[in-house]
């Protein structure tokens, strides 16, 4: 289940040329890669039923997440390295949906049924979110030369999180000791 709030009204949009069990999780991913142009962010967290299942054939389900074995992985690599010269929100989501059609994730269908829910969306006046430039192959450099005075840490890593919501790298150097060492890593730092 997913939950969207407003600035994300405009991700909810189901592409219906592929499987149903592919469907939500391929939407997922459409959207991660347009709320890095957008300052959106995906939040994960456990979940709050138990699914019963019922008997269903399992072949079957395999058959039906043929797309997600086989062409995820291309399919993140093609997101991942995505980008698009539009400066308009809507536009940029429109772009996104015919490169994914151009390499055959999904049809003609879904194309033109996004462009109708963008201009649906458009009429009621929703308000899309604001876009960022989207800077790649930067590598962000922090040098803290005293890094064990009081809260160092907790500053390091507010300015990681900062450098991170511009630069997809960001190294902090310093001379750390084996203690800080480890906590970094554990950060992702």
């Amino acid at each position: 289940a997913s939950i969207h709030t407003q600035p994300a009204l405009w991700a909810t949009l189901l592409p219906t040329t592929v499987p149903g069990r592919v469907s939500d999780i391929w939407r997922s991913y459409f959207a991660q890669c347009i709320f890095a142009d957008s300052n959106l962010r995906l939040v994960f967290a456990p979940p709050k039923i138990e699914q019963i299942r019922n008997d269903h054939n399992i072949s079957g389900d395999l058959s039906a997440d043929h797309d997600l074995y086989t062409k995820s992985g291309k399919l993140i690599d093609f997101l991942s390295s995505w980008d698009s010269e539009k400066l308009r929100f809507p536009e940029r989501v429109e772009q996104l949906w015919i490169d994914l059609y151009e390499r055959s994730y999904i049809e003609l269908d879904d194309v033109v049924a996004l462009q109708k829910w963008l201009e649906a969306l458009i009429a009621m006046g929703y308000k899309f979110p604001e876009l960022k430039p989207r800077i790649r192959n930067v590598a962000m450099m922090g040098q803290f030369n005293y890094a064990d005075f009081p809260n160092s840490m907790t500053q390091i890593m507010m300015w990681s999180q900062k450098m991170r919501e511009r630069f997809q790298t960001a190294i902090a150097a310093a001379p750390f000791n084996k203690t800080q060492l480890v906590y970094l890593e554990a950060h992702r730092i």
